[in-house]
C-alpha cells in the first residue's frame, strides 16, 4: 500500500474516532441535563420483565409469599415497599400487566406451579370473560413458557441496564420529543413522565401537574377505553360468564387445595369510568355472583370498606403514587380483618 494509501486509512481511522467522541460526549451531556432536570429511567412493561417475575413465583413454594395479579389499576395501588416494610422477609411477586385482565395468569400460577402463598388478584366484573383477546394475559403466558430462555434472559438484563444508565433512550426524551416540545411549549426538555414505570414494577402516577380539565379528559379516556373492552366481548353473555367464571373456580381451587390463599379485591375507579362499570356490570347481578360463586379465600369491595372507599382516583381508574403507601397499607388491614393471614410459616 502506498504512502497516500496509508494516509488516507489514518485519516478515515481518525475522523471515526473523533465522530465517536463527539457523539459520546454530546449524549453524556444530554443526559447529564436531563437528570438534572428530574428525569428517571422509566422500565415500562414488556415480556422479558414479567417473564423474570414470573420465573422466580414459578421457584416459589413458600406459604408466606405474596402474588399481585391484575391490571395496571392494582400495580399503581398497592405499593411493593409498604408491603416489603409490613412483611419483612417474605417475597412478593407484581404479575399484574397494564392493560391486561389476570384470568390467564391466575390459571397459569395454579396449573403450571406450586405456588403456595397468597395470590391477591385485582378483578372486575367484565374481566370474567376469559378467552384469549388482546386484553388477556393468554398471549404473555405463552410466551413465556414457549419462549423464555438464558438468550432472553441476557437480552432482558442488558435492556435493564441500559434503561437504568442511559434516560435518553427514553422516547419520551427522544428527538422528536426535543423538536415537538421546542414547537408548543417553547422548551426543548421534555417534562417528567407522569406514568413511571419502576424497576421492580412498581407503577407510579403524578397527577400533581394537571389541570381540573386535564383530570376531566383522562377520566373521559378511562371510560371510552372500558367501554372499547366491554364492545370488543368482554361481554356478560351467560354462556361467557359461566364459563369465565368456571375457569376462574378451578384455578382457585386447585392453590387453595395445595395450602395457597386467593383474595379478589375490586380496586377504586371513580367518576364516568365507576358509572359505566354500574351501568354495564350492575354490582348486584355480577359481583355479588362472583362473591357467591368463587371459592376464594376472601373477597373485598372497595366500597363496602370507609378506609378504602375515601380514596381519590384523579382520572377515574389509577390512584397518584402519594396515596399507594396509605391505600396498601388500609387494603391489608382490612384484608387481614376478614380473616387472611400473610404470615403463614
Amino acid at each position: 500500500m502506498s504512502a497516500r494509501g496509508n494516509d488516507r486509512k489514518t485519516d478515515w481511522i481518525t475522523s471515526l474516532l473523533a465522530a465517536l467522541v463527539c457523539t459520546a460526549i454530546i449524549l453524556t451531556g444530554y443526559e447529564l441535563v436531563l437528570r438534572a432536570a428530574g428525569a428517571e429511567p422509566n422500565f415500562r412493561d414488556n415480556q422479558a420483565r414479567w417473564s423474570f417475575v414470573r420465573e422466580a413465583a414459578g421457584r416459589d413454594q413458600s406459604s408466606d409469599s405474596i402474588a399481585l395479579l391484575g391490571a395496571s389499576r392494582i400495580r399503581a395501588a398497592v405499593s411493593l415497599s409498604e408491603l416489603e416494610s409490613r412483611y419483612p422477609g417474605q417475597s412478593v411477586y407484581p404479575l399484574g400487566y397494564i392493560g391486561r385482565s389476570p384470568c390467564a395468569a391466575l390459571q397459569d400460577l395454579a396449573d403450571s406451579t406450586d405456588f403456595r402463598g397468597t395470590i391477591v388478584v385485582s378483578l372486575n366484573a367484565n374481566w370474567v370473560d376469559c378467552r384469549p383477546s388482546p386484553y388477556q394475559m393468554h398471549r404473555t403466558v405463552v410466551r413465556y413458557h414457549a419462549e423464555w430462555n438464558w438468550a432472553r434472559k441476557i437480552d432482558g438484563q442488558a435492556s435493564e441496564f441500559i434503561t437504568q444508565n442511559l434516560v435518553f433512550t427514553d422516547p419520551h426524551h427522544s428527538i422528536r420529543h426535543l423538536i415537538v416540545n421546542t414547537l408548543e411549549a417553547g422548551t426543548p426538555l421534555s417534562n417528567k413522565d407522569y406514568e413511571i414505570t419502576r424497576k421492580n414494577r412498581q407503577l407510579e402516577f403524578d397527577f400533581a401537574p394537571f389541570s381540573a380539565e386535564d383530570l376531566a379528559q383522562m377520566q373521559r379516556r378511562s371510560r371510552r377505553a372500558y367501554i372499547r373492552r366491554v364492545g370488543a366481548g368482554e361481554g356478560k353473555r351467560p354462556d361467557r360468564w359461566n364459563a369465565g367464571r368456571s375457569l376462574l373456580s378451578d384455578a382457585i381451587e386447585k392453590i387453595t387445595a395445595r395450602g395457597g390463599q386467593v383474595v379478589i379485591v375490586r380496586l377504586p375507579t371513580s367518576g364516568p369510568l365507576l358509572r359505566a362499570e354500574q351501568e354495564h356490570f350492575p354490582r348486584e347481578q355480577f359481583w355479588d355472583d362472583l362473591v357467591d360463586a368463587l371459592p376464594a379465600t376472601a373477597f373485598l369491595h372497595f366500597a363496602d370498606d370507609p378506609s378504602l372507599s375515601g380514596f381519590e382516583t384523579p382520572d377515574g381508574n389509577h390512584l397518584d403514587h402519594r396515596d399507594a403507601a396509605r391505600f396498601t397499607a388500609a387494603l391489608f388491614d382490612a384484608i387481614e380483618r376478614d380473616g387472611v393471614d400473610f404470615k403463614r410459616p
